[in-house]
């Protein structure tokens, strides 16, 4: 190949790969303008706001119906536990502390 043989084999992939940039941005615009139709936050929020207790009953309604219980994994309840012991030892400190004013 010769040096003009080689531009033109080049021009003509960087604009292929132009062309293959734009379709996939306009995809990724079109992708997002349509998702935005189900996760508008504050469409979302208003009505929530609004229906809260029509979406209170109902939740409560699904749980009754198909008997769901929440059950966490065991990673779950062991940083659970492991959290409520730390906050328990916070506040003997702080008592022990506070008793220590007092009495001095």
């Amino acid at each position: 190949m010769d040096d003009s043989d080689r531009i033109t084999f080049l021009q003509n992939r960087v604009n292929s790969l132009e062309n293959e940039l734009q379709n996939t941005q306009e995809k990724l615009e079109t992708t997002c303008t349509h998702l935005k139709k189900y996760t508008a936050p504050n469409a979302r929020r208003v009505y929530y706001e609004r229906h809260k207790e029509v979406e209170r009953q109902r939740s409560k309604e699904y749980k009754e119906r198909t008997g769901y219980q929440y059950k966490p994994t065991k990673e779950q309840t062991k940083m659970y536990n492991k959290t409520a012991r730390d906050k328990m030892k916070e506040k003997k400190e702080l008592e022990k502390v506070k008793n220590l004013e007092e009495n001095n």
